[in-house]
């Protein structure tokens, strides 16, 4: 079993460039219900930072666009880590995720 210690996502690293954290803040903490990706993080390439950019500004202007988390679709990476906690079972040409809860009924 797998349980994340952070919302959302990864923890920092020991070293080295962290994840992407959410730049619109509330109280000096990420605002989840306006997510606007640090386009500038090294760990992106060129084309994912520019992808992470027009997200967040669709974001700032109030536009939502469509994700797992708000069109009822399966959880794929990265939105299997807003799940509190999941099971990975890796065989031989497949890897099955069990999530923990069901999104949408």
């Amino acid at each position: 079993m797998w349980h994340r210690w952070l919302r959302p996502g990864f923890g920092p690293p020991a070293s080295g460039p962290g994840p992407i954290t959410n730049r619109s803040r509330i109280g000096g903490v990420s605002n989840y219900n306006q997510l606007v990706g640090d386009y500038t993080n090294p760990i992106l390439s060129r084309k994912a930072a520019e992808v992470v950019k027009e997200h967040g500004a669709l974001s700032l202007s109030g536009v939502t666009y469509p994700t797992p988390s708000n069109q009822c679709w399966p959880d794929g990476v990265p939105y299997i880590f807003w799940q509190y906690g999941m099971q990975m079972l890796q065989e031989p040409g497949k890897v099955t995720i069990l999530y923990l809860q069901d999104k949408c009924a």
